[in-house]
């Protein structure tokens, strides 16, 4: 045999390993997608990691899942990557997946289950005049980079009272890093964080320079918790920010989504092991210390569509999810 032919057999039987016998091992391997390192989305990301590194060291290796944490600049972006599947699961916000159906009734995004509430946060210097969010009419205000979901909460509120970009002197695009330097000098009236309260940006300013939590006004709260059935009331309650009256204002849901694509035994075995160690989730942030299966599973009030390896977890337990039966 001509030794050029050795090597070619040899390469061949290589060749048919890897195209073969690899997959039929082959791991999960899945990304998370989160926002920056500073708020709750993050350490959900990690939680989500470790209880499957947990989950991996019991398992064989042919039914491991390896995970890992995708730092991102917040919802509107995961929610993209979702729909290009750049990302196997992300946190996104209810009112972007409302939209999404709305817009696209075949859209591939799929809730796995819920979060914590997000309430959006409005707060100006307390030496301005600011007191409601219609005195912001005309004066400087910072709407957030585009990809948040700050950003999106904050553009629907401007189209609601009819005010345009041209309607302010100041229209900034801040990251929220950004934000307590430029209104502490006084670049800006108005900075906004739509997450779990406290706040980080609104305490530090707090801290900084001192402010003012801006009100939406109860009349203005009722009509757009009435029009858009993602948006419910929330109270941001006494002290929070040095407030001394509760704050209404409006909140979202933070939601836990993955793609219709993905493997029912993969999401099966996230989602059991995830409700199954919440006790690791309670211990990750603040956010999460008092969350609940209950808490989890209040996604019924919105038509979502819920991927069936979740639905199959919440059958085996009995649970009552929409969507699911």
């Amino acid at each position: 045999m001509h030794p050029y032919s050795r090597y070619l057999r040899i390469l061949f039987i290589f060749i048919c390993l890897v195209s073969f016998g690899y997959h039929s091992t082959a791991k999960e391997y899945i990304r998370v997608g989160t926002a920056s390192i500073t708020g709750s989305y993050y350490p959900f990301g990690n939680f989500i990691c470790k209880i499957l590194n947990d989950y991996n060291a019991s398992v064989d290796k042919d039914k491991r899942i390896i995970c890992s944490v995708q730092t991102t600049p917040g919802t509107i972006y995961n929610k993209h990557a979702m729909l290009s599947k750049n990302m196997e699961f992300a946190i996104i916000q209810n009112d972007l997946i409302y939209t999404e159906y709305r817009n696209h009734p075949d859209s591939p995004l799929r809730v796995v289950f819920g979060l914590h509430k997000e309430a959006l946060n409005l707060a100006t210097r307390s030496n301005t005049d600011i007191n409601v969010f219609d005195d912001v009419f005309g004066g400087k205000i910072n709407t957030g980079v585009p990809g948040t979901g700050t950003r999106y909460a904050l553009n629907n509120l401007l189209r609601e009272k009819g005010w345009e970009k041209s309607d302010f002197s100041v229209y900034a695009q801040l990251r929220n890093a950004e934000q307590t330097q430029a209104l502490c000098d006084s670049k800006i009236d108005l900075i906004a964080d739509f997450v779990a309260i406290p706040s980080a940006v609104l305490k530090e300013a707090l801290v900084t320079c001192g402010i003012r939590v801006v009100k939406l006004g109860d009349y203005f709260v009722s009509h757009v918790v009435d029009k858009y059935p993602y948006y419910e009331k929330f109270i941001i309650p006494v002290g929070t920010y040095d407030n001394s009256e509760p704050i209404s204002t409006i909140s979202v849901r933070a939601m836990f989504v993955t793609h219709k694509d993905e493997d029912e035994e993969m999401v099966y075995q996230v989602t059991k092991n995830a409700l199954e160690n919440l006790r690791i989730l309670q211990s990750s942030h603040g956010v999460f210390k008092t969350i609940k299966v209950n808490d989890l599973l209040d996604i019924n009030h919105l038509p979502y569509d819920i991927h069936p390896g979740a639905c199959r977890y919440y059958k085996e337990k009995g649970y009552k999810v929409a969507n699911c039966d």
